[in-house]
């Protein structure tokens, strides 16, 4: 919704003292204070190191915020704990650590420091969006809302904390409610891409499949050069039927590289599309060892392509890796058929044990002369599932009696 790190720097970086009365400290304090405000870092430093004047947090407080605009984080964040150890109060200190937690993502200190200085009665609207982006990241919604809620208040008008209600109604997982108040939004900010993804959201949430893939692709228009948004959508077209236009996306996303997720998701895209080849090309992609249904995908294209070899090698994978699928072994012990090794084709209709294995087996022995094995494989079989529906057919191809 919101550059966080603009945001920040414009909450804390314009003045980590203005929140701070100078009325009852020392002279010198006060004098060194105004005399810093709005100097260089370096300037800062330099007369800080200089100070002869009495001890006092706002001198560290000084200090740490030049440090911070300096870059030296670790050395801002004892500093203002220093400040905070001389007054608990200083309110400044707590933004300052904020700042610091925010930019290297730590959102739960940067939370309870941001609530325990941030002013809610005289903050700005960038201060109320600050608290509310942190509240949203480290999970504390209750902060978020309360911020939020505030801020809305104080400012009806900011487009920043109208943005951050929508995510926190996102979060909430108020599907109903967010899709009312993102309409609102996108009739003012109709080229929006967070708004038109929001509503995707709420669209599934409430079980509108066409307006989630129709907010999806309006997301993706309105910022093309977004991976993930586009991800969003060829995946939605693909599970919406819609596999020609997904493929097109995956094509693009693929162009310049893609995690093994994705290729896994452009050839099942593919396959879908009937596209086998190119499935096959994608998926030969992602290194091993790979996911079982990656080599289910693998064994499945092979078999569309009529290459038996690649087949077997999948599902030679899926069978040393103690894979428990009837289907599985049903298949390897069709491709074993197939190149004439009976022996494990035999092993393998075994190791399945379902009626359609069976059926195979049965044939099996039959071809081999050991009519009376497949007799008693029948026997067995009907005595263990006597509702199956291939017992009939069982039992035409052997009777029970010669």
């Amino acid at each position: 919704m919101i550059a966080f790190r603009v945001l920040v720097l414009g909450c804390l970086a314009a003045g980590l003292l203005a929140a701070d009365s100078l009325a009852t400290v020392p002279p010198d304090v006060s004098t060194l204070v105004e005399a810093t405000r709005g100097r260089p870092p370096v300037e800062v430093l330099a007369r800080v190191a200089a100070y002869g004047g009495p001890e006092h947090a706002l001198i560290h407080l000084v200090r740490g915020q030049a440090l911070l605009q300096a870059n030296r984080r670790d050395e801002a964040a004892t500093a203002f704990r220093t400040a905070l150890g001389r007054a608990p109060d200083l309110k400044a200190a707590h933004l300052g650590l904020a700042r610091i937690a925010a930019e290297a993502e730590d959102w739960t200190t940067a939370a309870r420091e941001g609530a325990a200085g941030l002013d809610l009665a005289t903050a700005d609207a960038v201060g109320f969006a600050f608290l509310a982006q942190v509240g949203l990241r480290s999970g504390d919604l209750r902060l978020a809302s309360h911020a939020i809620q505030q801020g809305i208040l104080r400012f009806p008008t900011d487009e920043s904390l109208r943005d951050l209600d929508i995510a926190l109604l996102a979060s909430l997982d108020q599907p109903e409610e967010l899709r009312a108040a993102l309409r609102g939004r996108l009739s003012a900010k109709p080229a929006n891409p967070d708004l038109w993804s929001h509503l995707a959201q709420a669209a599934d949430g409430t079980h509108r499949s066409e307006e989630a893939l129709a907010a999806r692709e309006l997301a993706w228009l309105a910022d093309p050069a977004n991976r993930e948004r586009r991800r969003h959508l060829a995946e939605a077209q693909a599970a919406a039927g819609q596999v020609r236009p997904a493929l097109v996306h995956w094509r693009a996303l693929v162009a310049t590289g893609a995690t093994a997720e994705e290729w896994e998701r452009a050839a099942h895209t593919a396959e879908q599309a009937g596209e086998v080849a190119q499935a096959r090309a994608w998926l030969a992609n992602i290194p091993a060892p790979r996911p079982r249904r990656v080599d289910l995908l693998a064994a499945r294209l092979a078999l569309a392509a009529q290459d038996p070899a690649e087949a077997r090698a999948a599902f030679d994978r899926l069978l040393a890796a103690g894979d428990a699928d009837p289907a599985v072994h049903l298949w390897a012990g069709h491709l074993a058929e197939q190149v004439g090794d009976t022996a494990r084709a035999e092993a393998c209709y075994r190791a399945a044990g379902d009626g359609p294995a069976t059926i195979r087996l049965v044939g099996l022995l039959l071809r081999a002369d050991r009519r009376d094995e497949a007799r008693s494989l029948v026997a067995i079989y009907r005595a263990q599932h006597p509702q199956d529906a291939t017992v009939p057919l069982l039992e035409r191809l052997v009777p029970a009696t010669p």
